[in-house]
């Protein structure tokens, strides 16, 4: 298969990881790490520690919601505050009203 329209430059590659030797090779060889919504704030700080990605790379968590205060930003800043570059709300399967629970999240979430 090739393109028609290649991009000029390659696209980041962020690598899944959840294991050791996983998350170490994701820092040497990707431009950023993803983690999954079974990751807690501070298993998001002992992925980091294994990553070692050096700077710029991304740490990438998806965090699961199931009620709108799970969307606060004091809840959500936890993540950050571990190591986290990008927080995924990831709603529960149930969850009907998703407008209501993003619109939670970005009417009181300010970008620094």
């Amino acid at each position: 298969m090739q393109l028609n329209w290649p991009p000029l430059q390659p696209p980041p590659l962020l690598v899944g990881a959840t294991g050791p030797k996983t998350l170490a090779l994701s820092g040497l060889t990707g431009a950023g790490t993803i983690l999954t919504s079974e990751t807690s704030p501070d298993q998001v700080r002992a992925a980091v520690e294994h990553i070692d990605g050096g700077p710029g790379h991304e740490i990438v968590v998806y965090v699961a919601m199931s009620s709108d205060s799970d969307a606060a930003p004091s809840n959500l800043q936890r993540w950050i505050d571990a190591g986290a570059t990008t927080v995924v709300l990831e709603p529960a399967a149930d969850r009907f009203d998703l407008a209501g629970l993003f619109t939670h999240a970005a009417s009181s979430t300010q970008r620094s």
